[in-house]
């Protein structure tokens, strides 16, 4: 799957969806967060829809899923995002979700 990616308000920051890897019963896929603002980001949450089910996650935790809207917060390690710096969400999903990536990134 090409990589997407999306934007949201806060000012040059951006997140970038692929496929990692794929099989007949599911896939793993990566969203990559981009802190392209002037400051550090301390504690994030990441909201997405996304219509298959995330079986699991890492780099993060799935703190909220209501119908096809995910919202997943960071893990202990990695809850600042340096100016210009990178995050790596992952997470495995259904075969069927495969088709669809996330969308409508907020942050």
């Amino acid at each position: 799957m090409p990589l997407r990616a999306y934007h949201w308000a806060r000012a040059g920051s951006s997140a970038v969806f692929a496929v990692t890897s794929s099989w007949s019963t599911g896939f793993n896929g990566e969203i990559a967060i981009t802190n392209g603002g002037p400051d550090a980001i301390n504690g994030w949450t990441l909201e997405f829809d996304f219509p298959g089910a995330i079986t699991n996650a890492w780099n993060g935790t799935v703190t909220s899923h209501v119908a096809q809207h995910y919202v997943v917060g960071n893990a202990s390690y990695n809850a600042a995002i340096a100016a210009g710096g990178i995050v790596k969400l992952g997470f495995s999903a259904d075969p069927a979700s495969s088709a669809q990536p996330p969308v409508n990134f907020v942050i």
